[in-house]
């Protein structure tokens, strides 16, 4: 009998080769221990039987080598008889026993005259036969000598070869446990591989870790069953009233939960349409098998027998396409899971060809065990696949994720160094503004690169050069490594291309001797000298190209915005104020018009334009005269200024018109202010030699859509001026 060497190896890189090496080797062993074995049990302790069949109607036929009983897959009893002799029993020797390999049978009935031992049933055991049976067999009288002959009647609702032994009680106890040994390795193999894939499911969370646990739990199932164990345990005893239909209904659930992680295994989002929806349906299919089987409705054994068989061959054709459509996209282990079907394949014919008694009892008992084991390492590489898989996807995920992060990162230090350099240049002086842009820029890419020191330096014609350094700490070494690298630095400033990795010569009275990395961008500082940008890491990793891209942003945003702010003082030098009302004036209120809305639809933001007009201003210069006329429109600027936001512009249209220019406002948002400006003046009363005059204002509001980039909607805010205007006056009215 065979004396499987197997037992489960550990996995890893290359692992699976491993598997396949030990596998052969202990299948090789395991064939020479059991023909070995065999051939000493017969010599010695076994004697021949023959087999003479009873019934008339042929229901039951020989196996091929003679030696088995292929009984009818209908569930009628086939009789047949044993015949041998049996030589004199020595008072000291082992009783010979009938052995019979334990297969699903619904009775067995073993018999001669003056000896009847009771029937024997596969799925409802005696508890004599403990929790692991692993055969039938029956103790002969001690006192037969000589020729001999029993009679023996079984039935099934499967396709099975039963195959009578003769022989010591010794080697049936030895037979019978090298079977439970061989079940019992690939019960703690199946549980091992199934407290590793409910980790590896608790772990990751992937669906295809579940139904490997299915196929886990559904094989150790049918081992169970198959053998008869699971009709000894308490809970699972009931299955015994299923019958023959248990081991169909085990086989069922393999089979669906075999399809589902090879269906999980290739991954909804590169398996084809076609196929997920083929592979669906077959789970479906056997998962209603199972249920018809669980219920008792499968009455016809034939029927279902041809089923399974039908199952398992649509279960390795999907599992065949899955492995070929891998292998062409050249997926980790796709070609050694292919070519692992082979053999598995050719263990479930073999087990098919055993049960019908085309060859030995070998397949009939362990083909299946040699397939589960093949299914299980099968899986176990596919396991081992969809791991690196995982963990490939996982760190490109996190790389992703990570290069978004500093891309959202860089993008709102951008956006940041926007906003500080247009806040903080208006109020600097024109001769500062540069120097000022600079060193915001450079103490904002400081911490975006993780910098040691970030400095520029400066060389124009006729003046002394210039050095900014942040943080500030590091103005006198970074300063004394320039001055020493004066001429290189020059030459680099006249460059186009950057240089990630500068080398710069240490000053010799220089103290710091800490290791650095310096790269260089040319500054682009028009006509009046040249100037270069230093970075400064600690350590020895080079600058990458991502960074130098983030650099030069900087140094772009600078720019940009140190030109905006010389235009805008620019703007501020050439009278941009109102003479009379000290607010914008015209030509001022035109630019910035310009200016507002083209940035506002480079950037996407809200804008709004108030036209603010006095009402019944002619009546005031007619009754009161033109000097108290330019008296209320000084007021009504200052109360217009005074009740603005910041950031809020107001101009003088022309005559008793102001236009208000709001920033970030919406339509709404610029009603509400409209109208708080109105309510502002109306009860502010304008003291005119002696008396109060009331003065109101009629507004009109429109806003930015969404495609301008030109001040058209000041047109439609003079038309909404016009509306209220009509309505009544004193009122805000937006446009249409």
């Amino acid at each position: 009998m065979e004396r499987s060497m197997w037992r489960p190896l550990s996995t890893g890189q290359g692992a699976w080769r491993i598997w396949l090496a030990c596998l052969c080797v202990g299948l090789a062993s395991a064939w020479s221990a059991w023909a070995q074995t065999t051939a000493t049990g017969r010599a010695v302790d076994e004697l021949p039987l023959r087999i003479v069949l009873l019934d008339d109607d042929a229901r039951a036929h020989l196996s091929r080598d003679g030696q088995g009983i292929v009984l009818p897959p209908d569930g009628r009893s086939a009789r047949f008889r044993l015949e041998f002799d049996l030589p004199a029993t020595a008072g000291a020797e082992h009783p010979w026993v009938l052995r019979f390999n334990r297969i699903e049978l619904k009775e067995l009935t073993v018999g001669a005259p003056g000896w009847q031992p009771p029937t024997q049933d596969f799925f409802h055991p005696f508890a004599s036969e403990g929790r692991l049976p692993a055969s039938f067999w029956r103790t002969l009288p001690g006192d037969w000598s000589g020729p001999a002959s029993v009679e023996v009647s079984a039935s099934t609702d499967l396709i099975r070869t039963l195959r009578p032994q003769l022989v010591r009680i010794q080697v049936a106890v030895e037979r019978d446990r090298t079977g439970l040994a061989i079940v019992a390795a690939l019960y703690a193999g199946l549980g091992v591989l199934g407290l590793v894939a409910l980790t590896l499911l608790l772990g990751s969370r992937e669906r295809v870790f579940l139904s490997f646990l299915a196929v886990i739990a559904s094989a150790f199932l049918l081992v169970s069953v198959v053998n008869g164990h699971a009709f000894a345990v308490p809970g699972l005893r009931r299955l015994g009233a299923l019958g023959g239909q248990a081991v169909s209904l085990s086989m069922f659930l393999l089979c669906a939960s075999g399809i589902a992680v090879v269906r999980d295994y290739v991954g909804p989002q590169r398996a084809a349409p076609w196929f997920r929806r083929l592979s669906t349906a077959g789970i479906v299919a056997m998962l209603l098998l199972a249920i018809a089987c669980l219920a008792g409705l499968a009455r016809d054994p034939v029927l279902m027998q041809r089923l399974v068989s039908a199952c398992w061959v649509v279960t390795l054709l999907l599992t065949t396409l899955s492995f070929i459509a891998a292998t062409i996209r050249r997926a980790w282990l796709a070609w050694p899971l292919l070519v692992a079907l082979l053999p598995m394949s050719a263990c479930g014919i073999l087990f098919e060809l055993s049960v019908r008694g085309q060859v030995g009892e070998f397949w009939g008992s362990y083909g299946y065990l040699i397939g589960l084991v093949l299914v299980v390492l099968l899986l176990m590489v596919a396991l081992i696949g969809r791991i690196a898989d995982f963990r490939v996807r996982h760190e490109r995920e996190r790389l992703a994720r990570l290069a978004s992060e500093l891309k959202l990162t860089r993008q709102s230090a951008l956006a940041e160094l926007t906003q500080e350099l247009r806040r903080q240049l208006l109020d600097v002086p024109l001769k500062d503004v540069e120097i000022s842009a600079v060193r915001i820029a450079l103490k904002r890419l400081v911490p975006v690169l993780r910098l040691r020191s970030a400095s520029v330096a400066l060389h124009r014609a006729g003046q002394d050069d210039l050095y900014i350094v942040e943080p500030p700490i590091n103005e006198t070494r970074v300063v004394a490594r320039i001055e020493a690298n004066a001429a290189q630095l020059r030459t680099l400033a006249r460059q186009e291309m950057p240089e990630p990795a500068l080398e710069l010569l240490t000053p010799r009275r220089s103290v710091d001797r800490s290791a650095s990395v310096w790269a260089g961008l040319p500054l682009d500082t028009g006509n009046s000298g040249s100037g270069v940008a230093l970075l400064e890491r600690s350590g020895r990793d080079p600058f990458t190209d991502d960074e130098i891209a983030v650099a030069s942003a900087f140094a772009g945003l600078a720019a940009q915005q140190i030109a905006e702010a010389r235009s805008t003082h620019l703007l501020r030098r050439t009278a941009e104020l109102d003479a009379l009302t000290g607010v914008l004036n015209r030509s001022a209120v035109d630019s910035l018009l310009a200016h507002s809305f083209e940035e506002s639809f480079h950037q996407q933001q809200q804008l709004a334009v108030l036209f603010v007009d006095l009402d019944h201003f002619k009546a005031i210069n007619d009754n009161h005269g033109h000097a108290c006329g330019d008296h209320c429109l000084r007021q009504v600027a200052e109360i217009l200024r005074g009740t603005l936001r910041a950031g809020d512009h107001v101009g003088r249209y022309g005559g008793e018109e102001f236009l208000v220019l709001l920033p970030g406002c919406n339509n709404s948002q610029a009603v509400v202010l409209g109208e708080r400006l109105r309510k502002a003046v109306e009860q502010t009363p304008v003291h005119w030699q002696g008396q109060d005059i009331r003065v109101t204002i009629s507004v009109g509001v429109s806003s930015r859509w969404a495609y301008e980039d030109k001040p058209d909607a000041v047109e439609r805010a003079d038309q909404a001026l016009y509306t209220a205007k009509r309505e009544g006056r004193n009122r805000v009215a937006q446009a249409a």
